[in-house]
């Protein structure tokens, strides 16, 4: 699917929705990824998961539509070596979509370059592994082009350099999330990413996966816009609204997401 250029008309002056500035167009054109839970599409075009309803409570409360477009390779960014992005994060420096609504992690190098309104949820970095081989003598296997394999190429702690070096020597990159577990699965291989994840993908292996204890990192993750975005106040209310009264957390219970 390729992007329209999206020209956007903004307000000048401020409307204030439910106590909250909205100063964004009226229809808005939203940029996601297909990752289940958060979201995923039926045969018939529809999207639901965690993003959505989330995305349906901040339009509602905003007072604003929206078109969902999917990310062209389906991943959330990762920094080049030449500086470039690509993915989502390419999409929103362009400005061929308002919005990003996607399970995107905030990092420092992300937010160099596009905004982030306030965040909805905390996650933590796991490794999934199979229970007949620990995490001895495996090969790592990481999500391509999602944050995870960003945060690895770019580490600096040698431990964690020591995994990338082992991905890039076995061809661990994988295209799903799916074709990840599938690896831990058939044995020798540990999969590295979202512990919620993960932890769903061992309770559904009868007994065969399970995460390794340690906790590599925790980040925080958002929604996101353009850089300068007056959109960033507007949403960052209406989430803020959401989380007070209680309904991001009973998504995230729904979704099976919480930590």
């Amino acid at each position: 699917m390729q992007f329209l250029a999206v020209a956007t008309l903004f307000v000048v002056s401020a409307v204030a929705v439910n106590g909250v500035a909205y100063s964004g167009p009226k229809h808005l054109v939203v940029v996601t990824t297909i990752d289940p839970p958060y979201m995923s599409q039926a045969a018939d075009g529809s999207f639901s998961g965690f993003n959505k309803d989330l995305l349906d409570l901040i339009a509602g409360y905003l007072g604003f539509t929206y078109t969902i477009t999917v990310q062209p390779g389906n991943n959330g960014g990762v920094k080049q070596a030449d500086g470039t992005w690509n993915g989502v994060v390419r999409t929103l420096i362009d400005g061929k979509a308002d919005v990003a609504a996607t399970d995107l992690a905030l990092t420092e190098d992300r937010e160099a370059v596009i905004d982030y309104p306030t965040p909805f949820n905390q996650f933590e970095t796991r490794i999934l592994v199979n229970v007949a081989t620990g995490l001895t003598n495996v090969k790592y296997a990481v999500f391509n082009g999602n944050v995870f394999q960003g945060w690895l190429s770019t580490a600096t702690d040698p431990a964690l350099k020591a995994i990338w070096a082992n991905v890039q020597a076995n061809n661990g990159l994988v295209a799903t999330f799916e074709e990840g577990v599938a690896k831990v699965t058939s044995g020798g291989w540990a999969f590295i990413d979202d512990g919620v994840l993960l932890n769903a993908a061992a309770a559904a292996s009868n007994g065969k996966l399970q995460l390794d204890p340690q906790v590599l990192q925790r980040q925080f993750q958002g929604f996101a816009v353009p850089q300068d975005s007056p959109l960033r106040e507007s949403f960052s209310g209406a989430i803020e609204h959401f989380i007070q009264s209680g309904d991001v957390l009973a998504n995230l219970k729904k979704y099976k997401l919480a930590l």
